[in-house]
């Protein structure tokens, strides 16, 4: 599977920061229009099962561009950038599989913003027993501790800005539900007006 994605959007609002004179270094906020952004989308994705096993591969590529000045100089928001996720699951049984997911955003950038790269592993099962009364999900998140989609800068006019942490998404999830009833409940209600409407027909 394969297709193409083409975005453009002309004056695109971006929000910036400037010092509110060129002796002072306090900093303020405005919205302000740039010319133009754009950016062209390669998308290839593909699935297959093999007896009890299921992969499912999607890649991107992004070809962006657009233009902003900095420190006096204009700068074109043009570097080419690759994002894939893998998905793999095995069903060991009909009523429990395992799981493990990776995605990958390379760095990237977008008129003013430019974003450090990024992934996240992660592995888990899930499973229905007792009939399906019993349900669990185990899923642990953030293997390689490289969620950090928070880490982004942007540049105009003479002040560069951005968050520079690093995100902790690490953790482990565990679900488990137990259904006391396993067959549908039959409830009877009478209307209180009934009589009354009856009447007036």
């Amino acid at each position: 599977m394969c297709f193409d994605k083409y975005n453009y959007e002309k004056d695109p609002i971006v929000t910036i920061e400037y010092p509110i004179s060129s002796e002072s270094n306090i900093i303020v906020t405005n919205a302000v229009n740039l010319k133009s952004q754009q950016d062209f989308r390669v998308n290839i994705g593909c699935t297959n099962t093999f007896s009890k096993l299921n992969l499912h591969l999607e890649g991107e590529a992004v070809f962006p561009s657009g233009k902003y000045s900095y420190l006096n100089q204009y700068y074109n928001a043009d570097k080419i950038s690759f994002n894939g996720n893998l998905n793999i699951s095995y069903k060991i049984s009909p009523n429990f599989g395992i799981f493990t997911s990776f995605s990958y955003q390379e760095y990237k950038t977008r008129l003013l913003m430019s974003q450090k790269p990024a992934n996240n592993w992660s592995i888990g099962l899930a499973g229905s027993f007792l009939k399906n009364r019993l349900s669990l999900n185990v899923l642990v998140s953030d293997i390689l501790k490289g969620a950090n989609y928070n880490n982004l800068v942007n540049r105009y006019g003479c002040v560069k800005s951005g968050t520079y942490g690093t995100n902790d998404l690490r953790g482990i999830m565990v679900n488990i539900s137990y259904s006391i009833y396993s067959k549908d409940l039959k409830v009877k209600t009478k209307r209180e007006n009934s009589d009354i409407i009856q009447r007036i027909n």
